[in-house]
């Protein structure tokens, strides 16, 4: 709107100057008088043109390079952003595909990858389980004052088979959980790591790529 408004003022004061020309043209001569007006009209058009050429031309000129400039900037700064977690995206590689929708992992052949996937987070959810198990044992061994026992299940079942005091049937009782549950959990860290390495391809993860990978998309 500003470049309307100074272009219709230039305009108009070239147009007075112009008719103050023609005027002292008509004053010599009308043969002079004509050129004059032909002059003017022409050097008027010409002129105007000129201008709102130069200008239309300016205002698109600086447009385009405000543009440019922005989009280069936009564009670098989206870049720059984005860098990050493309580097973990090329770290994980085949592991991208934990991000595939539930339908897909639910119907997924177990030898491929999201099914090699999803056999990672099957054995990562039993580690989870176990771990939970392994705390209720412990807390009930605390709640009886009982010690931690050392004995393997086979030991400790022996003797709870042969025992009929009830006070010591519950301690064996509660020492043979434990170490039930000492040895699924052991059991499920394993199968995890095996899972891992089966989905990772035998590649090494950095903690960020694994913590990414282990926090999963589908949960």
């Amino acid at each position: 709107m500003k470049t309307l408004k100074l272009l219709t003022a230039s305009t108009l004061c070239m147009g007075m100057a112009l008719i103050t020309v023609s005027g002292t043209f008509v004053l010599i001569s009308g043969g002079d008088a004509v050129a004059g007006n032909g002059n003017s009209g022409g050097n008027g058009g010409g002129n105007a043109g000129g201008n709102a050429g130069g200008n239309g031309g300016g205002n698109a000129g600086g447009n385009a390079g405000g543009n440019a400039g922005g989009n280069a900037g936009g564009n670098a700064g989206g870049n720059a952003g984005g860098n990050g977690h493309g580097a973990i995206a090329r770290e994980l590689r085949n592991l991208n595909a934990m991000c595939a929708n539930a339908n897909a992992f639910a119907n997924a052949d177990p030898s491929s990858n999201i099914g090699i996937i999803a056999a990672y987070y099957t054995a990562q959810s039993s580690t989870v389980d176990a771990q939970a198990a392994l705390a209720d044992a412990m807390a009930d061994l605390d709640a009886a004052n009982e010690p931690y026992p050392t004995l393997s299940i086979t030991e400790i079942s022996a003797l709870l088979a042969a025992e009929t005091d009830p006070v010591v049937i519950e301690s064996l009782q509660l020492q043979l959980a434990y170490a039930q549950a000492v040895v699924v959990l052991e059991t499920g860290m394993e199968a995890e790591a095996e899972a891992l390495n089966a989905a990772t391809r035998g590649r090494e993860l950095s903690e960020e790529a694994l913590a990414i990978f282990q926090e999963g998309c589908q949960k």
